[in-house]
């Protein structure tokens, strides 16, 4: 993993927000609330790719 991937890692909870940038998309794991904030649907690792903010479940 680069350096610059590690910086848009971190763990997460369910119902936290993960982002509020309007430009991004919520991925897998995630949605969109109302509001257009991003939030995590489970426990797990926050990634970024591209557009979209992922949640990557721990088991």
């Amino acid at each position: 993993m680069s350096a610059e991937n590690a910086e848009l890692r971190e763990i997460v909870t369910p119902s936290q927000v993960i982002a509020s940038d309007p430009s991004l998309l919520a991925g897998r794991g995630a949605i969109k609330d109302i509001n257009g904030e991003i939030i995590s649907i489970f426990v797990g690792l926050k990634e970024i790719q591209g557009k979209y903010v992922d949640v990557i479940p721990f088991c």
